[in-house]
């Protein structure tokens, strides 16, 4: 592919992310009957935050005289509370801010009275998270002469703070060895017009290529974890291919190609309808036809896999387009073997599994393609599902809406990206999506948006070579 092309399908896929947007909204999520303390951090040299598990956001006891530290009442609670997504604990993370009087200091105990019960710790800023201190937790680039952390201090309800008295020195330490890597003093970089907050930098740019690391700065508290370098930067793409095909519709969440046994195979079968596309909202008649589906993602912790989910398998096959030296088979732990009912059976298909993963965020919409080429506009519900993560209990109806112009052109790009990647592997997938990709072209090419034509007809032009598309 020459350097010209490849840079065709990055200024693609910009317009494509400009023209292409996902609506969402937050489930309702079940609550837990108590608060539960998870953890001691801080926020600031003289801010303790109490982090919980719990109910609702409104549920939060923060009545002035009812938190005290070592005996000393306190009048200005602050809060933050928002969901908790981690598919384990549901309900609400609660971050309860406790601004003191005095500075915390190294090796005092204190004992803090809640409403949810007591707890006594001693403070040791080498080993207590600070939420103020942010690493890139995906690592740093080891090819770069500029690395930064910052520290911000946020309050929730308490808002932004300054630090008001003497800025703070840091140390960086080897995780594994204790030992001191580099130190120095926060710099001011004054308030941010974006965030509102007030940043001080951290330099980083004498940490070596390794790590893990911490930042420790002198009576805050410590950063989470971070490193230098590939080894580091490789979690992310990791993670996230993970967390793609954690979010796959249609498909059982069973180990070993899951972290855990999450569920059932969920939204198996969709009606066909005339409905148009409107978020949370389908028009279901008693004559419509069902059909079985599989294939793209959930979305925002609803389950509609509506045409602007096309984006990922699109980026998807732009990365390998790109890198095509970085993906391999078997690198994600993704099943790409499966039986009848397309529950995962097996892995190692000899394809990389970025291609896989793409394909299947691709499928739902080769089965909502019809015989004259169109593509309905994907599936949705009536209102979101209450049950969370949990969407192999979401037994609501799901229903298909209408072709539409739009979805047909921007699919008929994916299906011939796709094709043309497919192509050295598996020549009868090649050549249907390449007859996908056509029909769906010939119904809706003369109105498709500018990005979506010329996505189209820079990969048909990469598979066939023909410059009159």
């Amino acid at each position: 592919m020459t350097q010209v092309l490849k840079k065709y399908l990055v200024t693609v896929f910009l317009l494509l992310v400009c023209t292409i947007t996902a609506p969402a909204q937050m489930p309702d999520w079940p609550k837990r009957d108590l608060l539960a303390l998870k953890e001691i951090r801080t926020a600031a040299s003289n801010v303790l935050v109490l982090y919980f598990l719990g109910p609702g956001m409104n549920d939060v006891n923060t009545a002035a005289g009812k938190w005290v530290v070592n005996g000393q009442q306190l009048q200005a609670i602050h809060q933050w509370s928002t969901p908790n997504w981690s598919g384990v604990d549901f309900g609400y993370e609660h971050h309860i801010y406790l601004p003191l009087s005095q500075p915390l200091a190294q090796g005092k105990q204190y004992t803090v009275a809640t409403p949810y019960g007591d707890t006594t710790f001693t403070f040791d800023a080498n080993n207590i998270f600070c939420e103020s201190i942010k690493t890139n937790q995906s690592g740093y680039s080891a090819l770069s002469k500029v690395r930064y952390a910052n520290l911000a201090i946020w309050l929730g309800t308490g808002g932004a703070k300054a630090i008001e008295v003497g800025l703070p020195p840091y140390e960086v330490y080897d995780e594994a060895t204790g030992k001191l890597v580099t130190k120095g003093m926060l710099t001011s970089r004054g308030k941010s017009d974006h965030s509102g907050d007030f940043v001080y930098r951290i330099d980083l740019s004498k940490v070596p290529e390794g790590g893990p690391y911490k930042v420790v700065v002198k009576g805050y508290g410590a950063s989470y974890p971070f490193g230098v370098g590939g080894n580091f930067t490789k979690k992310l793409a990791y993670t996230s291919f993970r967390g793609l095909l954690h979010e796959r519709c249609g498909i059982e969440q069973k180990q070993p190609y899951f972290d855990h046994n999450i569920r059932e195979r969920c939204h198996p079968t969709v009606y066909l309808t005339n409905s148009p596309v409107k978020e949370a909202k389908v028009d279901i008649a008693p004559t419509d036809n069902i059909i079985k589906t599989f294939g793209g993602y959930h979305d925002a912790g609803d389950a509609d896999r509506q045409d602007h989910h096309m984006i990922a398998p699109m980026v998807l096959l732009t990365y390998y387009d790109m890198f095509p030296q970085y993906f391999t088979d078997k690198q994600y732990n993704i099943p790409d073997k499966f039986d009848a009912d397309h529950n995962p059976i097996g892995q190692g298909n000899g394809i990389p599994d970025v291609i896989d993963e793409a394909e299947w965020g691709t499928a739902i919409f080769e089965i909502l393609q019809e015989e004259n080429g169109g593509v309905r506009s994907g599936t949705e519900r009536n209102g979101y599902p209450k049950d969370g993560v949990t969407l192999d209990k979401d037994t609501d109806q799901y229903a298909a809406f209408r072709v539409g112009k739009n979805s047909s052109a921007i699919a008929a790009g994916l299906f011939t990206h796709l094709a043309r990647l497919l192509q050295p592997y598996n020549a009868q997938r090649f050549a249907q999506l390449q007859q996908r990709g056509e029909k769906a072209w010939a119904l809706a090419g003369d109105s498709a948006l500018p990005a979506h034509q010329l996505y189209y007809y820079i990969q048909y032009y990469l598979l066939t070579g023909n410059k009159a598309a």
